[in-house]
């Protein structure tokens, strides 16, 4: 479950914007986007660049996003081939695609989702909920100072001495589809080092850029390697793909995480 600061906003009250968004000819940050209606010519362009695709599902997003997008900024996507979009959309960060995906949802079949049954903590019964779209939480921030300095309790030995400190950045989306996330998307240590070797950027009094090896990884304390992957994980802000449902039973509270990657659940289970 994701560590979540306190006092977020809602994706109602955050508005249709992206969390860190792209820079135009003059170098500005454009926040806003246009997203096509989700018509039946729409629906089977999706459809054939998912059937064409190598089953990865990170790449399913890329071609929804691609396809659904009319606009970024000052960004026609109509002058882009099928092509420049989805490598566009793989040099975006990892919270702006994904605030494009739960948008073109929201327009495209309204906001509310139906969640697969499951099994009350408390009372063990079984839980039948429709989340809204809408109450997603949103971490903020600041998308002209995106590098976080990380404080490590232990340090990280990094070129023959130990350093207390390292500098992060978001993820872009090319890093969720690439082969090594695939292949260590079941295994929390590899999934770990991968983060911080595309997460990490500077290591404290040491050369740039940094690169994490799984050598610099075993001189590391665990809490100190969770600390980084939670700052990279953060930095980039974004919506926190959890909804807290109340049983029906007995009132008791959890968070259910959204399983947005699978697109025949996501785009499938409409409830207007």
């Amino acid at each position: 479950m994701t560590i979540k600061p306190k006092n977020m906003p809602t994706l109602a009250e955050f508005g249709k914007r992206l969390p860190i968004g792209m820079r135009d000819e003059k170098g500005e940050l454009q926040l806003k986007f246009a997203l096509r209606e989700w018509d039946w010519d729409l629906e089977e362009k999706i459809g054939e660049s998912i059937e064409n695709s190598d089953g990865n599902a990170m790449h399913h997003v890329t071609h929804v996003v691609a396809a659904v997008t009319k606009a970024i900024g000052g960004v026609d996507f109509d002058k882009l081939n099928d092509v420049q979009r989805r490598g566009l959309i793989s040099r975006m960060y990892y919270s702006d695609v994904i605030m494009l995906y739960i948008w073109a949802r929201i327009e495209g079949m309204g906001p509310n989702l139906k969640l697969e049954t499951f099994n009350c903590h408390k009372c063990k019964k079984p839980i039948d909920f429709v989340g809204d779209l809408r109450h997603l939480e949103v971490m903020e921030c600041d998308p002209k100072n995106l590098s976080r300095t990380v404080s490590l309790e232990n340090g990280v030995k990094y070129a023959n001495e130990c350093r207390k400190k390292v500098i992060v950045e978001p993820l872009t989306w090319s890093f969720f589809e690439s082969d090594d996330f695939v292949a260590a998307i079941q295994n929390p240590a590899k999934l770990k080092l991968l983060t911080m070797q595309h997460g990490v950027r500077e290591v404290e009094g040491a050369p740039r850029p940094a690169y994490i090896t799984r050598e610099h990884a075993r001189t590391m304390k665990v809490r100190d390697v969770i600390k980084i992957v939670k700052e990279v994980d953060q930095c980039g802000g974004g919506a926190v793909m959890e909804i807290e449902v109340a049983c029906q039973h007995c009132k008791a509270k959890v968070e259910k995480e959204l399983e947005w990657w699978r697109y025949g659940d996501f785009f499938g289970q409409s409830v207007q």
